[in-house]
């Protein structure tokens, strides 16, 4: 039995025991006030319209362009981004979890500056200050890029449960954000009235930057982000949703009918895609993920896989 002890795992023994005994820190404080803080003001105003403020969808709405989604589409993901960060905050408490270095040493300060970036973001592009709201919305991206190559060289379990609860809310926010700053800028050529031809280019533009920030992170990127092309193809069905049954006429009567047709088929050929490049690699990374079950057992997961 001695040796049986010895020949544990200092991930399912040691570790684990030592994080039980920790107690709360600064770190997990401050995380409960950076959420506390998003969810006031990005739950309150961007999804609830609290203090009379249009919501994110009343924007996208009020400012329509030739990339903008469904409504719905911007009403659930964003709801979902604030509930997996909250799930990230009660969890990050617990005595498992609250001393892992992905916490610790992964997350540190940089959710509290996203979180307040967001919060800049939503005050500023829900009250019409748009040209603003673009460079903060960059902000935003660039701190969760940081938060989550922070979390790519902090040490890591690599669970299922770790990655769930403490890396995907990052890396769901992240995906949709390069979405964000693409529409936000959009949203701003059109509170400035600039002309319908840099809209089309800009927006062609925008949607070849989806395709090639999702052939990025599935093919190119050291430490794949393997959740940001599926956030950017669900972006791209918004779109296409929105041109095959708008629920906003201003981009029709602004656009040409060759225009509109021309963003229709590409916006599709853009959905069929990244849904077939998204398939490959989510069977290639279950073949893998079997593999390495077979070889190591069952609790462990690469989570560059994910």
């Amino acid at each position: 039995e001695a040796m049986g002890e010895e020949g544990k795992s200092p991930r399912s023994s040691g570790g684990r025991r030592s994080s039980r005994r920790s107690r709360l820190n600064a770190m997990n404080l401050l995380n409960i006030g950076y959420c506390f803080l998003s969810t006031l003001f990005n739950v309150g105003i961007g999804l609830c319209g609290m203090f009379g403020l249009p919501t994110y969808a009343d924007q996208s709405v009020h400012y329509p362009t030739i990339i903008s989604p469904s409504p719905y589409f911007i009403v659930v993901i964003w709801a979902v981004i604030f509930a997996s960060q909250g799930i990230f905050t009660i969890f990050q408490v617990t005595p498992v979890l609250r001393a892992r270095p992905q916490v610790q040493d992964g997350v540190k300060y940089y959710y509290g500056l996203a979180s307040f970036l967001q919060v800049l973001y939503t005050l500023t592009y829900n009250t019409d200050m748009m040209a603003i709201s673009v460079f903060i919305a960059f902000g935003v991206v660039a701190s969760l890029r940081s938060l989550v190559q922070s979390q790519n060289v902090a040490q890591a379990d690599n669970t299922w449960a770790e990655y769930w609860l403490l890396r995907f809310p990052f890396h769901l926010h992240l995906g949709w954000m390069y979405y964000v700053f693409l529409l936000t800028l959009q949203n701003t050529f059109v509170y400035l009235n600039v002309n319908n031809y840099v809209q089309m280019i800009s927006g062609g533009i925008s949607i070849a930057l989806i395709i090639t920030l999702s052939l990025y992170h599935l093919f190119w990127a050291n430490k794949p982000l393997r959740i940001a092309p599926p956030v950017l193809l669900y972006a791209a069905a918004g779109i296409l949703l929105e041109k095959l049954m708008p629920t906003n006429y201003l981009v029709q009567a602004s656009f040409h009918n060759h225009t509109l047709f021309i963003f229709k088929v590409t916006t599709l050929a853009t959905v069929v895609i990244l849904s077939i490049l998204n398939t490959i690699v989510a069977c290639r990374t279950c073949r893998r993920r079997d593999s390495n079950d077979n070889e190591e057992g069952t609790d462990y997961v690469n989570a560059d896989m994910v």
